[in-house]
């Protein structure tokens, strides 16, 4: 298993530099580990927005770190494109069972968060995505996600998961079917902790490592 980690300071710098030189359309902070357990995250987000104010940045979180103070300070980075909290699950065990968190917590923050933006007028969107399991969800309890999270976000998405490529079977295969999502050719362009350039996000440990 590849060891995971924080990026450094100086390579998410140098990362930044090299994503404005070549006029990187949005650059996206997310990978395998909650975004803000990086304690450095405000000094990145500080770099990006002085570098070049006008950059398009997206963040995804699970939002479990997002309490009031954070909420506060992202709703005060108009620079940031995208916030996309992943919400798998509407009833309590459901979302634990998934998740592995509190879910009302998880849900405080969140609305909190919106809350936060709208009141600030923000730019930034709010965007939910969760997944849906048959052999998960209770009986109506997609329904009732989607009428809940349908009033307290910009966008809302829901999938079936994927494999992960043959990590798991949520998704039947069919080989003589398949085509090329075009990456990474077409990106979008994967940089790990270390700054490992991989294949896509779908190679979660890292194993098809195409430069640095």
């Amino acid at each position: 298993v590849t060891p995971y980690g924080v990026m450094p300071e100086d390579l998410f710098r140098s990362v930044v530099d090299e994503c404005i030189e070549l006029n990187v359309p949005v650059i996206v902070l997310c990978g395998f580990g909650e975004l803000f357990l990086d304690k450095g995250i405000r000094s990145k987000l500080s770099y990006l927005r002085n570098k070049r104010p006008e950059q398009k940045v997206s963040l995804t979180s699970n939002g479990s770190l997002i309490d009031r103070d954070m909420a506060d300070f992202l709703a005060g980075c108009p620079f940031l494109h995208t916030i996309r909290i992943s919400v798998s699950g509407f009833d309590p065990q459901t979302y634990k069972n998934i998740m592995k968190l509190d879910r009302d917590k998880i849900y405080q923050n969140v609305l909190y968060l919106h809350g936060a933006l709208k009141e600030r007028g923000s730019p930034t969107q709010l965007r939910i995505n969760g997944i849906y399991l048959d052999e998960v969800y209770r009986e109506n309890e997609l329904d009732s996600y989607l009428a809940f999270w349908q009033e307290h976000c910009d966008v809302l998405e829901v999938w079936r998961p994927h494999n992960w490529t043959s990590a798991y079977g949520y998704r039947s295969k069919n080989i003589a079917a398949a085509e090329s999502c075009g990456r990474p050719e077409n990106g979008p362009v994967e940089i790990m902790w270390n700054g490992n350039y991989k294949l896509c996000c779908f190679d979660f440990d890292g194993k098809e490592i195409l430069g640095q």
